[in-house]
């Protein structure tokens, strides 16, 4: 990473489409996310009888799972940095609404409609909606049967809508808010200590350990805001990452078969070091010292779009691959490699030519504003967040 003052970071912080100073250091992050995302599914996808390769790369790329615990620490930071002036003003819960139903709902819609015109093309999608109710959950995201969304990583996104329902409810009534969210954590603590997780898809979801991440992602902004300096900024993040190979050495010791995901409780170490990776670099950031790397800004603002299509765009590549008989003819590691950055470059371009400004013109035209928010970065909405001796 380079470590570059907040200033000199102002043009590359600025968003291309007209936003406003932004958390370079959570791109960055969302970037390596989405990134090790991909990896991870990409060796799974070469495992597949499908394809009838070797897992390639699994050894390096077994726990890019992790990613989306990342994400979703990132969300309980973001949601709560860009919309904390919103708390104790249920007149701005609509606006609050608006602004988290046009960052998540157009483009994975989009998204599934080509995979879906995919599937009926050439096949891909594991799950095709049939029945209404089918229809019903893959359109709002909430789990009204057990049908799962037609394209994998969307999984998530039934996570964050209920994040966001809980969130709203603390911007309506604080109270209220508060309570319901510190019986939410109770109920996933109490479901998952006693092992009763039950059989429905939305209880199963509601429950999940994962959402504890988003709990980890608020504790995460309260850090950052207590951080009095840059050093202790430094010494937070230096602590997140020494808990990374520390909770990894811990894992080894469960001596888990290849292919087991990690236990509950070994995730959410692993996500308390991402919490401290998060409230560190931000506060590093709020006191003038950005961690990024140029490119990983544009992929960093790619991220969501990266996160929902890599499987589809991936599979397709190997398709095409395998019709034209290359599949088996280029050696494996650089075929692997080659469709990684392929699949990262048609991710960035569909941001790009789709993406950013879809979400400009929507923001444009339901927000009212013409300088509307940034596509990606949710965090620019806070201009006191700016970076000390940065003006927003």
């Amino acid at each position: 990473m380079l470590f570059l003052p907040a200033h000199m970071m102002r043009s590359n912080s600025t968003n291309r489409f007209g936003g406003e100073t932004m958390l370079g250091s959570l791109q960055a992050g969302r970037a390596l996310a989405a990134m090790a995302v991909l990896a991870f599914h990409l060796s799974v996808m070469f495992h597949e009888p499908r394809v009838g390769m070797p897992p390639i790369l699994r050894d390096y790329t077994s726990h890019g799972w992790l990613g989306v615990n990342f994400f979703f620490v990132l969300s309980g930071f973001i949601i709560l940095l860009a919309h904390r002036r919103d708390i104790r003003r249920p007149e701005r819960a609509g606006n609050y609404v608006l602004k988290r139903f046009i960052r998540l709902y157009p483009i994975y819609w989009l998204v599934t409609i080509v995979a879906l015109a995919g599937t009926l093309a050439v096949g891909g999608v594991k799950s095709f909606p049939t029945h209404p109710l089918d229809f019903a959950s893959t359109l709002s995201l909430i789990h009204f049967n057990d049908f799962r969304a037609p394209i994998g990583p969307a999984w998530t996104l039934y996570h964050e809508v209920l994040f966001y329902a809980f969130f709203l409810c603390v911007i309506v009534h604080l109270r209220v808010g508060i309570g319901l969210m510190g019986a939410w954590l109770a109920i996933i603590l109490g479901v998952n200590f006693f092992g009763a997780t039950g059989d429905s898809l939305f209880w199963s979801t509601f429950v999940a350990p994962n959402n504890i991440n988003f709990f980890l992602g608020i504790a995460a902004f309260g850090i950052m805001q207590k951080a009095p300096s840059r050093s202790i900024g430094g010494w937070i993040l230096v602590a997140g990452l020494i808990a990374i190979p520390v909770t990894y050495g811990w894992e080894r010791t469960l001596m888990l078969a290849p292919g087991v995901m990690a236990p509950p409780f070994i995730q959410i170490a692993y996500s308390t070091a991402f919490m401290l990776i998060v409230a560190g670099a931000a506060a590093m950031e709020k006191h003038g010292m950005v961690l990024t790397l140029p490119f990983l800004s544009l992929i960093g603002d790619a991220s969501y779009i990266l996160y929902l299509a890599h499987e589809s765009v991936a599979s397709m590549m190997l398709k095409l691959l395998k019709k034209v008989v290359l599949l088996t003819s280029i050696p494996h590691v650089p075929l692997y490699l080659g469709i990684l950055v392929a699949t990262i470059a048609a991710c960035v371009i569909a941001y790009l030519l789709v993406e950013a400004p879809l979400l400009r013109l929507l923001r444009t035209l339901l927000i009212g504003r013409k300088t509307a928010a940034p596509p990606v970065r949710d965090q620019d909405q806070d201009r006191n967040f700016a970076p000390e001796g940065n003006p927003a």
